[in-house]
């Protein structure tokens, strides 16, 4: 599996739309056998990891803050704290697999929005 592509919005401190290219292929002939991110403490580098898990896993990813939480409170907990309220959350993971020696990109996109506790219906 390689990653092409993570799209992140409104998901921890990435406010608005970011988009990151995981790619190591430059050109046709070219390409980066590694991909380094690094970043100051609170910069986003878990927060990147996490969102590559969730997007994988969904309700079974192992994310760094999810605790004990449950997926729907811990999906609340992901949300921008600075994104309006009507904004969905959404994140993109685009990724090439081999399959019977063809290449074939895939991508897996999961969106959600924060229901304020007084509208949670029990």
């Amino acid at each position: 599996m390689k990653f092409i592509e993570i799209v992140l919005q409104n998901f921890g401190p990435y406010c608005g739309k970011q988009v990151i290219n995981l790619d190591t292929q430059v050109d046709d002939e070219n390409f980066r056998p590694i991909l380094l991110l690094g970043g100051m403490n609170g910069g986003g580098k878990t927060t990147l990891m996490d969102a590559m898990r969730l997007a994988l896993y969904g309700h079974r990813a192992q994310c760094s803050t999810r605790g004990n939480l449950s997926y729907g409170d811990f999906l609340s907990q992901c949300v921008n704290s600075d994104s309006n309220s009507l904004d969905k959350t959404r994140i993109e993971l685009t990724f090439e697999h081999i399959q019977e020696g063809k290449a074939t990109k895939y991508k897996i996109v999961r969106y959600w929005e924060k229901i304020p506790k007084k509208e949670r219906i029990l």
